[in-house]
C-alpha cells in the first residue's frame, strides 16, 4: 500500500495493526485510500457501486477528477484538513458520475502518516446520503410552494410557482408547464425556463401532452433528436377533478434518468397545485355568485336582506331601507332590527329552518319600523349555498303587509280583563282577492265584526275569542286557524274564498268565452290591478292568476274545454312558487302555439329566445300595453 500506515496516536484507531482490516473488498460502508497528492490508491466494492465504476478504472487517478469531475483538488475536501493537523475531519459534498447522475456523500477523512511520519494520505469513509438529503429538500420546497400557492388569485400564477418550486429540485434544471384547454384538450404554454427554443417548440406542437402523460422515457425518447433536448424528461399531469388541467414538463441535462423518488416528489407538487387551482375557481364562482347576488338585491322592488350563519345583516338594499326606516350602514353585522320585543327566539327559530330545509313560505310576521311603528310583513326565504352545497346564507324578502294585518284592542284594558285585555292580533290571508283595497275592504269589515262580538259577548279570553271568530269566519265560507297563544295574545289565520266581481263590474274582463282571451299570471296587486284597468278600457277579455301554479291549472282547464287563451302576460319573477320562464315552459307543454309577453319591474332584454313575443316594464301604461298587443 505505498508505505502508507495509519498516524500513531489517532484517537479513533490506537490498533494500529488492525487499522487497515476494514479495507476488505467487500467491506461496508464505502472507504477509499487516498495518497497525499489525491491519487486514488484502493476503492472498496460498496464506493465501485456507488461511484459506477470500478476499482481498476479508478486506480492511480485523482480523486477530485473521478469523483467530483474537477481539474484541481476540491476546497471542501476534508482530507487536507485531516492530513495538515492529524485529526479526523468530515464533510458533506456532492459526487458526479462518468454519465452525469449525482449524489450526495458525507465523506470523513482519517490521516495515515507514512516512512518518517510523514503524512502519507488519507482514509476516506463515505456514506451515501443523496436519499436523506433529497428528502429535506424536498420537504423544504413543498412547504414553500404550500405557502405560496395560499396567495395565488388566479391559475396562470399558481402553475407558474409550481414550475419555480420543481426547478429547485437537484438535478432538474429545464421545465415548462402547459395549461390543458377542457373542451379541446390542447395544450397553451403558460411559462417555461432553460428550454431550447427548438424543444419548446417541439412540446408545444406535441398535442400528446395534453392527450395523455407519457412516461419519462417515452418522452426522452420521442425528442431525443430534438437539439437542445434534456437527456432525462418527465412529464407530470396536474389534476382538477380527475381531469388533466395542465402538464408538467421537466428535464435534466445531466441525469440520465429521472430518480423514482423525484417523480413522487413531482407528484406531490402537482397535487398542490391542483388543490390550489381547485380553490382559486370556487372562489372566483363563490364571488361570482356572490356579485350577481348583490346586484340581485340591490335591484329588487321588495325588501331584501341577508343573514350570515349567526344571524347578522350582510346584505340590506333600498327597499328594505324604505319598509323598516334603517339605512344600510345601520344594520350591517347587526341582527335584524326590525325584531319586535318577545319575539327574538321565533326569528331565531325561524331563521334555523330557513338554513336547513328553506322553510316556509310567505309568512305573516310582525315587525317594528325604526321609528316605533309597528307593522306587518309577509316574509320569504331561502338559504343561499355556497359551492359546496353548504347554506352560507339566508336571504329573506319581504313585502308590507300592513293593510292585511289588523289588531283589535279591547275598550276595558287590562285592568279586569283577564287575558284577552292584552292586544288581539287577527292575521288574515286573501287567496286570490281581485284586488290589495278589495281584500282591505273585507278584512275591515270582519275585523270589526269580530270585535264588536266580543264586546257584545264579553269573551274575552281566548278560548271565547276563537270560538266567536270561527263562527263569524265559517258563515263567509272561510276557515281559522290559530298560529301561536300565549296568555297575552293570541294570533290567528283567516282564510278566505275569493271575492267574486259583479258582473256589473266588468262585463267583459269576467267573460271567460269571449274570443281573444288573455291569460295575466301577476303577483303584484297593485300593478295587477292597473292591468286590470288598462285591459278593460281596451275592450280584451282576460282571467287573472296570482301565482305560476294557478295560472297552469286555469290554461289546462280551458285547453281540456276548448276555450283556449290566446295570450299570456306573464310576470318574470312571481311572489311564490314557479318563475314566469318556468311557467312559459309548462304551458307551451299544454299548447305550444300559445303566445306570451313577459312584464317585470326592470327592463327584459334578450326575451325572444325565450318565447315570449313582446315585454312590458311595471308600472303598466295604457300606450305600452296596447303597443305590446299589437305586436301580435
Amino acid at each position: 500500500m505505498n508505505g502508507l500506515q495509519p498516524r500513531p496516536g489517532d484517537s479513533g484507531h490506537q490498533d494500529q495493526e488492525g487499522y487497515l482490516e476494514p479495507l476488505t473488498a467487500d467491506s461496508e460502508p464505502g472507504m477509499n485510500v487516498i495518497s497525499a497528492d489525491f491519487d486514488i490508491v484502493m476503492v472498496n466494492r460498496a464506493n465501485e457501486r456507488l461511484y459506477g465504476k470500478a476499482m481498476v478504472d479508478l486506480l492511480g487517478k485523482k480523486c477530485y477528477r473521478e469523483f467530483e469531475k474537477r481539474d484541481a483538488p476540491c476546497a471542501h475536501c476534508p482530507g487536507i484538513p485531516a492530513q495538515a493537523t492529524g485529526q479526523s475531519h468530515e464533510a458533506e459534498t456532492i459526487g458526479i458520475r462518468d454519465d452525469g447522475s449525482r449524489f450526495a456523500a458525507r465523506v470523513r477523512a482519517v490521516p495515515v502518516q507514512g516512512p518518517g511520519d510523514q503524512p502519507a494520505g488519507f482514509i476516506e469513509v463515505v456514506e451515501d446520503i443523496t436519499e436523506r438529503k433529497r428528502s429535506e429538500r424536498i420537504a423544504q420546497i413543498d412547504t414553500q410552494l404550500r405557502a405560496s400557492l395560499a396567495s395565488a388569485s388566479d391559475t396562470w400564477k399558481a402553475l407558474q410557482r409550481t414550475l419555480e418550486a420543481a426547478l429547485m429540485l437537484e438535478g432538474v434544471d429545464s421545465g415548462c408547464v402547459f395549461l390543458v384547454d377542457p373542451s379541446t384538450r390542447q395544450p397553451t404554454l403558460v411559462a417555461e425556463k432553460g428550454l431550447s427554443p427548438e424543444y419548446a417548440r417541439a412540446l408545444d406542437d406535441a398535442q400528446v401532452l395534453a392527450e395523455v402523460v407519457l412516461p419519462a422515457a417515452d418522452l426522452a425518447a420521442r425528442f431525443a433528436e430534438i437539439p437542445g433536448a434534456p437527456k432525462a424528461a418527465v412529464s407530470v399531469p396536474i389534476l382538477h377533478n380527475e381531469r388533466a388541467l395542465a402538464v408538467l414538463v421537466l428535464g435534466s441535462s445531466d441525469y440520465p434518468g429521472i430518480p423514482a423518488s423525484m417523480i413522487d416528489a413531482l407528484g406531490n407538487l402537482a397535487k398542490l397545485v391542483g388543490n390550489a387551482v381547485a380553490r382559486i375557481r370556487a372562489e372566483q364562482s363563490r364571488g361570482d355568485a356572490v356579485a350577481d347576488l348583490e346586484a340581485f338585491v340591490a335591484a329588487a322592488p321588495l325588501a331584501v336582506w341577508s343573514l350570515d350563519s349567526e344571524g347578522k345583516v350582510r346584505m340590506w338594499n333600498r327597499a328594505a331601507e324604505r319598509l323598516f326606516g334603517w339605512r344600510a350602514s345601520e344594520v350591517l353585522n347587526h341582527p335584524p332590527l326590525f325584531i319586535p320585543e318577545g319575539l327574538e327566539k321565533d326569528y331565531r327559530r325561524l331563521h334555523k329552518a330557513v338554513r336547513s330545509s328553506g322553510g316556509p313560505e310567505g309568512l305573516e310576521l310582525r315587525a317594528v319600523t325604526k321609528t316605533g311603528d309597528l307593522i306587518g310583513i309577509r316574509a320569504f326565504g331561502a338559504p343561499f349555498r355556497d359551492v359546496v352545497g353548504d347554506a352560507s346564507r339566508v336571504i329573506a324578502m319581504a313585502q308590507d303587509a300592513t293593510d292585511l294585518l289588523g289588531r283589535v284592542r279591547s275598550r276595558d284594558g287590562a285592568a279586569g280583563a283577564g287575558p284577552a285585555g292584552a292586544d288581539l292580533e287577527v292575521a288574515g290571508t286573501f287567496i286570490g282577492a281581485d284586488s290589495l283595497a278589495e281584500a282591505t275592504q273585507d278584512f275591515s269589515g270582519l275585523l270589526a265584526e269580530i270585535a264588536g262580538s266580543v264586546k257584545r259577548t264579553g269573551k274575552e279570553d281566548n278560548e271565547g275569542v276563537f270560538a266567536l271568530a270561527d263562527s263569524i269566519v265559517s258563515k263567509r265560507g272561510g276557515s281559522l286557524g290559530v298560529d301561536s297563544v300565549t296568555d297575552h295574545s293570541m294570533v290567528m289565520r283567516i282564510v278566505l274564498p275569493r271575492r267574486v266581481v259583479a258582473a256589473a263590474e266588468a262585463p267583459a274582463a269576467t267573460d271567460a268565452s269571449a274570443p281573444n282571451k288573455i291569460l295575466v299570471v301577476d303577483s303584484d296587486g297593485k300593478s295587477c290591478t292597473d292591468l286590470r284597468r288598462i285591459l278593460r278600457r281596451l275592450g280584451r277579455p282576460f282571467v287573472v292568476c296570482a301565482s305560476g301554479l294557478e295560472a297552469v291549472e286555469q290554461f289546462r282547464a280551458a285547453v281540456e274545454s276548448a276555450e283556449r287563451f290566446d295570450l299570456v302576460i306573464l310576470e318574470l319573477m312571481m311572489r311564490t312558487g314557479p318563475s314566469g320562464l318556468e311557467t312559459a315552459a309548462q304551458l307551451r307543454a299544454l299548447d305550444p302555439t300559445v303566445k306570451a309577453i313577459v312584464s317585470s319591474d326592470s327592463a327584459v332584454l334578450g326575451y325572444e329566445p325565450h318565447g315570449f313575443a313582446a315585454a312590458l316594464r311595471k308600472p303598466y301604461t295604457a300606450a305600452g300595453v296596447a303597443e305590446a298587443l299589437a305586436k301580435l
